[in-house]
């Protein structure tokens, strides 16, 4: 189930924030077994006959839906969906969520148009160059870094700097980086992967703000959206601008 609060949407001058909280209530899978047992122990003495998968699966959904009622939701997660003024929207989740989410707006809205972000080339390219080229001037290489071989070996590295490990090597015997740990900027560290999605945020505490300050926290909310956008434009302009 979603829920929603009082600072469900907030208006920026770049575009609207919304926020989605999930909180979840799932019965404890041994409660369910239980329940199945007892079924399947009464329908044998019933019938004398084994019960069909069918059955155990009914059986499992009538007790879902009354163990439901008793059960104690978890503790909510809240997620940021950012819908820009240029129609590029970021969605704190991953990509099933994502979609989740997006279905919910676009269920709340009646309408919501939404379709991936294409690039002229794939985000692959940039990954590996910049573990081949060291020298740049937002991306700093951080310490992880997944790699698959020509001989479609995984390697992933994770104990000492980038720039002092075999990743580079790896590249030019014609590897391709699949995930790689970067800061930008020196603000903002994060892995970013080959589907485009940036994992790990953590923001420089300039940017987080005071959660004893009232409004504080929101203003840290706000220029850390900043910065993610900062990335995501600075990774599209570069993989347009290779293909020129």
């Amino acid at each position: 189930s979603y829920n929603t609060d009082k600072t469900l949407v907030s208006e920026q001058k770049e575009g609207l924030l919304l926020q989605i909280t999930e909180q979840k209530k799932v019965p404890e899978n041994y409660l369910i077994k239980g329940k199945v047992e007892d079924a399947c122990k009464r329908y044998i003495a019933e019938t004398d006959k084994k019960p069909k998968k069918e059955d155990k699966d009914k059986w499992k959904e009538e007790a879902i839906e009354e163990l439901l009622p008793l059960t104690i939701a978890k503790e909510p997660k809240k997620h940021k969906v950012f819908i820009r003024k240029d129609g590029l929207i970021f969605v704190e989740a991953n990509h099933k969520k994502s979609e989740d989410f997006i279905s919910l707006i676009r269920k709340a809205l009646g309408s919501f148009p939404v379709v991936p972000l294409e690039t002229d080339l794939p985000i692959g390219d940039l990954l590996d160059s910049l573990v081949k080229d060291s020298n740049d001037d937002y991306f700093e290489l951080l310490e992880k870094a997944t790699l698959v071989t020509s001989e479609d070996r995984t390697v992933s590295l994770a104990k000492a700097s980038l720039y002092n490990s075999e990743a580079q090597e790896l590249v030019q015997n014609g590897a391709y980086v699949t995930s790689l740990e970067l800061m930008y900027d020196g603000v903002v560290t994060f892995s970013l992967k080959d589907d485009f999605t940036l994992n790990g945020l953590k923001y420089d505490e300039q940017l987080q703000g005071d959660k004893d300050e009232e409004g504080s926290e929101a203003t840290g909310e706000f220029l850390q959206l900043v910065e993610v956008s900062k990335i995501v434009d600075e990774i599209i302009k570069r993989l347009s601008q290779v293909s020129k």
